[in-house]
């Protein structure tokens, strides 16, 4: 392994100083929608079960599912009030809450109920047929029932309150009335507070509280989203065509020359693996789509089935690109750049734990410039990037930690697979220009990314387009693992800084958790170096048809 060059040095440098500016700046660029829960998933299934109990519905024999929720609408706020005064008044608002599902396989009755943060019930919903059979009543006493309702069993005061709409819908067998009660809009920068109430026959059987927003705001938010699908679109063609020649070339080295099986395979059962372990980790959100209509068992079935052929493709994909990025790259820096496909496997040797190490500096280096990019942009240019708040899925799965580290795993490997460890190589066999290389898959990395909801559309893919240079540079000096390891590290830390962020224990410690695991590999590598069983990779080990000689200070051993 080289010593550390005075370059090196640099670049750690530089990596603390990023890392550093991120943590001291962090809440200024990336502002965080905090999220106060005063009730747990199981504590919200009690609240909306006492609460059917006391309208008298009968659940017995109904299953019960729980997921967490965001309304859309909270962007609006976010944008026009900002995320500190957001934050302080979103608690009082109907924007996050728990929705408990009751129902019963094959049959379309059905019950769902909302719980927000505080443990209060902001919404109910009784699903029936529309020939199931019902009272007729006028629509006075109607809204005569709806009012009583509010103010009696949701002690609501309708004084702030004006009737908006209110209509009548003859069904087959009974009457539907329909309600709908709004607040003055200057309470909360234009958008008002509304209540839906549905009457149907004689009983209350819908009542929901939800925020309504100027519809302007959701025509220009989806026109800049369309804009940003559309690079979106045209980076999926050249990621494409990457993937064809990586498969093309996969069958070229195939016929041609040894391929390091036991590297790629090993990291495609990683891949498809962790694929498997967050769709199980996902079981209460999907369980929460489910269609009462279609017996379980298919239900079930047909997740499992499509669960495993995801997996098995996605090991599959991992597996071509893996060695047609190794081959390419065994042909264009002739064995000079080091990965965990070729040698022995061994993670442990000099070379791969300086590559790693180099991962954490480069990680470090992404928060500070992601940090500065975006401090700049939005002094500067209007950059608007809403507040990171990804709790939907990490709070409605099983074990939140596990969303970020799953996600984080994939992207990382499949993303730095294509666009780093095959497509440079690939290109600067055929174009001759290191620059290009570097440049090209960088565009095509951060084009795939415009479809995110950052402002303007093509902010993130410049972005990711000097991010993805700079990681192309790092690639190039200190291989695969780097880029890797940096990926990972990155995106876990981001997507779990919400649960660090909140105010309830349980997902406090699950952001814990998420950064605890990230040094994992660090730990791994300090106890082997403190152990001495360090091993030294000699430049034999990168050809895969010479035997690969291995020292310690003690032994000398010859591998496989």
């Amino acid at each position: 392994m080289k010593r550390f060059q005075k370059t090196d040095l640099i670049v750690v440098a530089l990596g603390v100083l990023g890392l550093l500016g991120f943590l001291i700046y962090f809440e200024k660029a990336f502002p965080t929608a905090s999220v106060h829960l005063s009730v747990s998933n199981t504590q919200a299934t009690a609240i909306a079960q006492q609460y059917l109990d006391s309208q008298h519905f009968n659940l017995e024999g109904y299953q019960e599912t729980v997921i967490f929720k965001e309304d859309d609408n909270a962007l609006y706020l976010q944008k026009t009030l900002g995320t500190d005064q957001f934050n302080h008044i979103a608690s009082d608002l109907p924007l996050r809450y728990w929705e408990v599902r009751f129902f019963k396989e094959l049959q379309y009755e059905e019950f769902r109920v909302k719980i927000d943060s505080q443990g209060d019930v902001i919404g109910f919903f009784h699903f029936l047929l529309e020939t199931d059979e019902g009272q007729t009543l006028p629509q006075d006493d109607a809204l005569l029932l709806a009012k009583n309702f509010l103010q009696h069993q949701e002690k609501i005061s309708l004084s702030n309150y004006t009737l908006l709409n209110k209509s009548t819908k003859k069904r087959e067998n009974r009457t539907d009335h329909y309600f709908t009660w709004e607040t003055p809009e200057e309470k909360h920068a234009k958008a008002s507070l509304r209540i839906d109430i549905v009457v149907h026959g004689d009983w209350i059987d819908h009542y929901n509280q939800y925020l309504k927003v100027p519809e302007d705001f959701w025509l220009a938010y989806e026109k800049e989203r369309s804009k940003g699908g559309l690079l979106t679109s045209l980076s999926g063609i050249f990621s494409f065509l990457f993937t064809l020649s990586g498969y093309v070339f996969f069958l070229i080295v195939y016929k041609k020359t040894q391929i390091p099986w036991k590297g790629a395979l090993a990291l495609s059962v990683a891949m498809g693996s962790t694929s498997l372990i967050n769709i199980m980790n996902a079981v209460p959100i999907l369980e929460s789509g489910y269609v009462t209509e279609s017996p379980l068992y298919a239900f079930w079935g047909e997740i499992a089935v499509k669960s495993i052929q995801s997996s098995i493709w996605l090991g599959f994909k991992t597996f071509l690109i893996g060695i047609a990025g190794w081959a390419v790259c065994k042909e264009i820096f002739k064995g000079k750049r080091q990965d965990f496909l070729s040698g022995s496997g061994d993670l442990f040797t000099l070379d791969l734990t300086k590559s790693a190490l180099m991962g954490y500096v480069l990680a470090g280096v992404s928060f500070g410039y992601v940090t500065f990019f975006y401090l700049m942009g939005e002094h500067y240019f209007g950059v608007w990037s809403p507040p990171e708040n990804d709790y939907s899925n990490m709070l409605s799965t099983s074990l939140p930690f596990l969303e970020p580290l799953t996600r984080a795993f994939q992207a990382a490997v499949s993303e730095e697979l294509l666009y780093r460890f095959f497509a440079i190589a690939f290109l600067i066999k055929y174009l001759k220009r290191r620059s290009l290389a570097l440049l090209i898959p960088a565009m095509v990395w951060g084009l795939g990314h415009s479809n995110y909801a950052v402002f303007p559309f093509y902010i993130r893919a410049i972005e990711l387009t000097i991010d993805g240079f700079i990681w192309g540079c790092f690639f190039l000096r200190y291989g695969l693992i780097a880029v890797i390891v940096a990926h990972f590290v990155f995106d876990a830390v981001l997507m779990g800084m919400p649960l660090i962020r909140s105010s309830n224990l349980y997902f406090n410690l699950s952001g814990i958790a998420v950064i605890g695991v990230m040094f994992i590999p660090v730990i791994l590598w300090a106890i082997a170096a403190v152990k001495n069983k360090f091993v030294i990779q000699t430049p034999a080990a990168t050809q895969l048809n010479e035997p690969a000689v291995y020292r310690t200070r003690k032994s000398t051993m010859r591998g496989r």
